[in-house]
């Protein structure tokens, strides 16, 4: 358990509205409605709003050891806002540990629908243990959010901001989903969804583990927006494994404008699957709008299917900035970028990737595409080239390359084709050893 606080950090939300269509589980795969149908699976909660801490006061309410019901609050904690009001649940306990065991009921659930913002605040001396998720809050037209910094151990998800409004997700503690198939299909850390044209962001600088079981969908950090901006936020650790899962994404934002990524150095990501699911570090796209990906730290992903380091998919322009990517699998990239418009990637890192038909970058775009990679990239495997960049439509390409290795058959080192200008600087070696493997294939078919 944690030092115990003697008080609370106020927070200040970002910010999010509207409806989302209901899918078939199909639909969880990637698309375009992949975080909005993965974000209405879940429906309110069997129990009712008992106030199991004691009376609203204020539109607030503090859950101590010992307050209504008390340790260990065998059917969780739930509260709904009063029409037109704000509603703020606080868990926590400056003298003792709070510990809610809810069995198969959210740990602590507010519903805010028929109200104003509806928060959760859990303090870094609670416990919560569940086998459906730590911590929800349920919007309507205001904003959501839920901050956690203490110990989760759930079966579907860690904690769930979820609204019309802004949605905001933040993690500071520990999150342990321990990834029994559910009939949700989901095992998820940390999620934010806005279902309008507002601001869904989720965060984590604690840790996230997750693990999922066959045709479940498995994330870390899970952020969407669905005709807003989505930004997701690491500087902490995830870590994911599962057996058989369809797809696992350590941190993924979604939107239909803007979708964004950002992890500071301190960023670990790790994924591990013996399935033949997907596997990306970072997914980030925009079906309408711009996508960035600002990477450091390190990325590694092992699975039998398709291994991506980072994947950024855009209708306009994609962005990415990147650290250390290790890929193992059996197709993918290290990073992988499409866009409608222009393509900007900046690979600082050392890319490692192994596997037949597994790039070390590959970026498609339609008005431009510049690399410019300053660390190693080493790819081993058939179809395996170092970096690969086709243009179509108007796009110049610039490529500016350090060292480059291959090993395997028809991998070249730096693959550029399009239909106008292609610039290949290196300023390093370029190694290529397999059949049918060049150094450098540039073509222009302008």
């Amino acid at each position: 358990m944690k030092t115990q606080s003697t008080g609370r950090v106020a927070r200040t939300p970002l910010s999010v509205r509207a409806r989302c269509a209901s899918a078939s589980r199909a639909s969880l795969m990637l698309g375009t409605a992949l975080g909005c149908s993965i974000a209405i699976v879940a429906g309110a909660p069997g129990t009712a709003f008992a106030q199991n801490c004691g009376p609203v006061v204020a539109g607030e309410v503090t859950c101590t050891s010992t307050s209504g019901v008390g340790n260990p609050y065998p059917t969780g904690i739930y509260y709904a806002g009063a029409a037109g009001e704000d509603i703020t649940v606080i868990v926590g306990d400056p003298v003792a540990d709070v510990v809610i065991n809810s069995g198969g009921n959210y740990g602590v659930f507010v519903d805010a629908t028929t109200g104003q913002t509806g928060t959760i605040v859990i303090e870094d001396t609670v416990t919560i243990t569940t086998t459906s998720s730590g911590a929800r809050a349920n919007g309507g037209v205001a904003d959501t959010v839920v901050t956690s910094d203490g110990d989760i151990t759930a079966g579907i998800r860690g904690i769930w901001a979820r609204t019309t409004g802004d949605a905001t997700a933040e993690n500071t503690g520990d999150i342990v989903i321990n990834g029994a198939s559910n009939s949700f299909f989901v095992a998820i850390g940390v999620q934010a969804t806005s279902f309008g044209a507002n601001v869904a962001y989720a965060s984590n600088t604690g840790t996230i583990e997750v693990t999922g079981a066959a045709n479940d969908i498995v994330r870390g950090i899970d952020s969407y927006s669905q005709s807003g901006s989505a930004y997701a936020y690491n500087a902490g650790v995830i870590d994911i494994s599962a057996v058989g899962a369809a797809g696992l994404i350590g941190i993924g934002a979604f939107s239909g404008v803007h979708a964004e990524v950002t992890t500071t150095a301190d960023s670990t990501i790790v994924l591990n699957t013996p399935g033949t699911g997907y596997a990306y570090g970072i997914y980030v796209r925009a079906s309408t709008g711009d996508a960035v990906a600002d990477a450091a730290g390190d990325i590694t992903v092992t699975t039998l299917g398709a291994a991506t380091g980072i994947s950024v998919r855009a209708q306009t322009s994609a962005d990415i900035t990147a650290g250390n990517i290790t890929v193992t699998g059996g197709s993918g990239a290290g990073i992988r970028a499409n866009a409608g418009a222009a393509v900007t990637i900046a690979a600082n890192g050392d890319i490692i990737a192994t596997g037949n038909d597994i790039e070390g970058i590959a970026a498609y775009g339609n008005t431009g595409i510049e690399i410019t990679a300053t660390g190693d990239i080493s790819t081993a495997g058939t179809n395996a080239e170092g970096i690969r960049a086709r243009g179509y439509a108007t796009a110049d390409i610039a490529v500016t390359a350090a060292n480059v290795t291959t090993t395997g058959l028809n991998s070249e080192g730096v693959y550029a084709v399009g239909n106008v200008n292609i610039d290949v600087t290196t300023t390093g070696l370029i190694s290529t050893t397999g059949d049918n493997s060049y150094g450098v294939l540039a073509r222009s078919f302008g």
